[in-house]
């Protein structure tokens, strides 16, 4: 999952560097359906349930936040804009215990891409 954030940053950076100064506005991927996650119950929704509701996700993986807890599966969707010297990422990441919804963590940025001073 890490490697997959890291390469459509990378991306948007390159994108949003090449562009820098155009009009042109590129998008990497969909916005997450984070309006869909009241609908899912933390123990009870199902894989499927999530991804009935949030659709396929861009990317998975797992990871463990304790030594103490059990490590949780990831979906990860992603969604990237860049409008000239603007860049704006969605992040939503959706944790999975067994085979049950475990919660989600929603990220969301924009931030001005200025040129480096001298």
């Amino acid at each position: 999952m890490r490697h997959d954030m890291l390469r459509c940053l990378s991306i948007g950076l390159i994108m949003v560097g090449l562009l820098s100064g155009c009009a042109t506005t590129m998008s990497v991927g969909t916005p997450p359906r984070t309006d869909r996650l009241d609908g899912l119950t933390v123990g009870v929704s199902t894989v499927e349930d999530v991804l009935l509701a949030l659709g396929q996700p861009r990317g998975s993986g797992a990871a463990r936040s304790s030594s103490v807890l059990q490590p949780r599966k990831i979906l990860s969707y992603e969604f990237m804009e860049a409008e000239g010297q603007r860049i704006g990422l969605k992040l939503l990441l959706v944790f999975i215990l067994g085979d049950r919804y475990d919660g989600y963590l929603w990220f969301s940025s924009g931030q001005l891409i200025e040129e480096a001073r001298r």
